[in-house]
């Protein structure tokens, strides 16, 4: 992999305003500084889309929940929630719906999963992460780029789009078609980094598997992350103790809203 990086005034202050993110979360959403750095000192921005960009958690649940009452088997949203976004080990879901009593290979399910999550997008009006949609505009709005980064198929991306057409402006796509392994391992990112070697980045992403994807492809680099999900997901301590990244809820902390009014 090409680990040739700039460093240069950009980069410098890129990890300045890394440093006082991290350290000023508390201070007002509104502070027209912030919202000029986070959309103009990196080159490429680089998001997730289930439930980073885009929020269809309860739609997964709902596929899965559907596909394993066929077999008769019920599944709870505490168990959905532990093992959707697990690591690796025995707690992931390949593994608990090894457990189950079905005659049905993962695979197999994981493909009803799909067409069942695909019959549900093409019948719902699903809803960006609050402040997504106008921090994507900003971004394009200073000349940089962003690129989408998913273990989904391009056809899901495809019904993402359709919703929301800003995501047709992404620079790049990396789906399940164009890398070999998925989330968590870090092939998708270091895609990334081997494509654009030379800008400066940074990554969004929601979940302890892309969290861990990102972290250790990007992590060597000093590329910022930042963890987007609500105080209650079930991993965030763990993401907290395991990873360097920087929390924040939703994108409304870049809303520039009322911060125009005070520039």
């Amino acid at each position: 992999m090409n680990s040739n990086i700039r460093v240069d005034s950009s980069n410098v202050l890129s990890f300045i305003y890394v440093y006082v993110l991290h350290s000023e979360l508390n201070i007002s959403r509104y502070n027209p500084y912030k919202r000029i750095f986070i959309s103009c000192m990196y080159d490429i921005y680089i998001f997730d889309i289930d439930d980073t960009l885009v929020q269809t958690e309860q739609y997964h649940y709902q596929a899965w929940k559907t596909v394993l009452l066929n077999f008769h088997c019920d599944l709870s949203p505490d168990i959905f929630f532990r093992t959707f976004h697990a690591l690796e080990n025995e707690t992931s879901i390949p593994h608990y719906i090894d457990s189950l009593p079905i005659e049905v290979s993962y695979k197999e399910l994981r493909e009803m999963k799909k067409k069942e999550f695909i019959r549900i997008l093409s019948s719902t009006v699903v809803q960006m992460t609050p402040g997504a949609e106008s921090f994507l505009h900003r971004i394009l709005d200073q000349n940089k780029q962003f690129v989408l980064v998913t273990n989904s198929t391009e056809e899901i991306l495809s019904l993402y789009v359709e919703q929301f057409p800003i995501l047709s402006r992404a620079l790049r796509h990396y789906t399940q078609e164009t890398h070999i392994l998925p989330k968590p391992h870090p092939e998708c990112y270091m895609r990334v980094l081997d494509d654009f070697p030379n800008q400066t980045k940074v990554v969004f992403e929601d979940s302890l598997v892309g969290i861990h994807s990102a972290y250790h492809a990007c992590s060597p680099y000093k590329i910022p992350v930042y963890f987007v999900n609500r105080e209650e997901y079930f991993y965030k301590e763990y993401i907290a103790s395991h990873y360097s990244v920087t929390h924040i809820p939703d994108f409304t902390l870049f809303d520039d809203d009322s911060s125009s009014e005070k520039m």
